[in-house]
């Protein structure tokens, strides 16, 4: 059912890609408003020098950023599950963190850190560790008391109880936690680096902009698309490797 429900998006987009190359060429739609989808490709291409490079450092980032809220939100998680009052001070913090925009944010990670990609990969870091958290934490408390009970009954040590109720619990709800975050990785590293940059897709969007090329925007915005989805598929594989029995649900 899964893979069918794939096939069908798949389906949908490559149909949706015919009927815009179709309306751009039949109806006369002016390219600078409305490019076809084969001249995006196409100046995509004569242009990827360049697109790759930005490509590369928006992925850095991406990549950096992330593994820092992973890191950084699994220890915070232990914390708040392993300290209670802890917990309960620190959560609502990390909820107002997460009201802030983007865009007020980014200058002055940029001020204090420079145009370099130390302030997006901090800012990737910064909206990506929330949901980790979230998950994680609730992943740890998962287990009921009553499941708990009858593991001690039977002679279970905690760190037994930890390891074979906790973490099971616990990594599948990371999972989920950790696929809303990546997604989240792309695009706040492009909007930090429209705030200042030195390199990178938001760059390479905002001169494709400047000079007025529709199609380069596009194009750069389809790389940022499939990077996100990149991510996503990335997470669902390392899902399925290290669950396995979620899967057989």
């Amino acid at each position: 059912m899964k893979n069918h429900s794939r096939l069908v998006a798949v389906g949908l987009v490559l149909l949706s890609l015919a009927l815009w190359e179709a309306i751009c060429r039949l109806g006369q739609v002016n390219p600078k408003l409305l490019p076809a989808p084969s001249v995006i490709f196409r100046a995509g291409i004569e242009d990827w020098p360049a697109a790759s490079l930005a490509t590369q450092v928006t992925l850095i980032e991406v990549l950096a950023g992330t593994s820092l809220a992973i890191i950084c939100g699994v220890v915070i998680s232990f914390l708040l599950w392993s300290a209670k009052t802890f917990g309960k001070a620190v959560m609502p913090l990390l909820v107002i963190s997460q009201t802030i925009p983007i865009v007020a944010i980014a200058p002055l990670l940029i001020i204090w850190f420079g145009f370099g990609a130390t302030s997006k990969i901090l800012l990737v870091a910064l909206f990506g560790i929330f949901p980790i958290i979230v998950a994680f934490s609730k992943g740890l408390t998962a287990p009921s008391r009553d499941q708990i009970d009858v593991a001690r009954s039977l002679g279970a040590s905690p760190a037994w109880i930890f390891s074979h109720l906790r973490m099971p619990a616990a990594l599948g709800d990371f999972m989920t936690g950790l696929r809303i975050a990546v997604t989240y990785g792309p695009a706040t590293a492009a909007t930090a680096e429209f705030v200042g940059a030195e390199n990178g897709l938001g760059i390479y969007l905002l001169t494709a902009q400047g000079s007025f090329r529709t199609e380069l925007v596009f194009f750069g915005a389809g790389i940022l698309t499939l990077m996100t989805l990149a991510a996503y598929l990335l997470v669902e594989l390392a899902e399925l490797v290290l669950i396995p029995w979620k899967k057989a649900k």
